[in-house]
């Protein structure tokens, strides 16, 4: 739309041969990734753009991420609830239903793994399940497991173990 509108202002005022040179541009920036166009008006009849191309501030940014917070590593995913098969305690217990950064458990954000591998708050996306945030830890979670939390044992048990691809998003801090 915008576009539209600078073609327009640009048929409108400008003479063919500036009409020439922004349509040369404009397919010229067709070619470039990012860029951003700015219109001042000098006169009634006077316009000029100008383009910026943002490309090497852009691949500067994919060259800073490190290596291991981009790629896809496989883990064994199972599933647990705040049920007493899960988590040895019960309603009314201390600690029931919280996890181990003092959060209460979230269907659809909280999973647990090992501290040494995944710290608490680091981000992660699992791959046919979505984004999760690392804020519990578990005595049978060691390695490449994840163990993501449900608020119904059934659908816990629905969920089984999985080999999932798993994303670093944003790596929390070790302590």
């Amino acid at each position: 739309m915008g576009s539209f509108i600078l073609f327009l202002l640009l048929t409108l005022s400008a003479n063919k041969t500036e009409l020439e040179s922004v349509m040369k541009a404009q397919e010229a920036a067709n070619t470039i990734h990012k860029q951003s166009v700015q219109v001042e008006t000098l006169e009634k009849s006077e316009i000029v753009v100008k383009q910026e191309q943002k490309e090497e501030e852009v691949q500067k940014n994919v060259n800073n991420s490190s290596k291991s917070e981009t790629e896809w590593k496989t883990y064994i995913v199972t599933a647990y609830d705040n049920g007493y098969k899960s988590t040895q305690k019960r309603p009314g217990d201390k600690d029931y239903g919280i996890t181990k950064s003092g959060e209460k458990t979230i269907e659809g954000r909280t999973v647990s793994a090992d501290p040494r591998v995944l710290p608490l708050g680091t981000v992660i996306y699992i791959e046919n399940v979505g984004e999760r945030v690392v804020t519990d830890t578990g005595g049978a979670i060691k390695g490449a497991r994840l163990d993501l939390y449900f608020d119904s044992h059934k659908r816990a048990i629905q969920f089984g173990k999985q080999k999932l691809k798993v994303k670093i998003i944003k790596m929390g801090v070790k302590k």
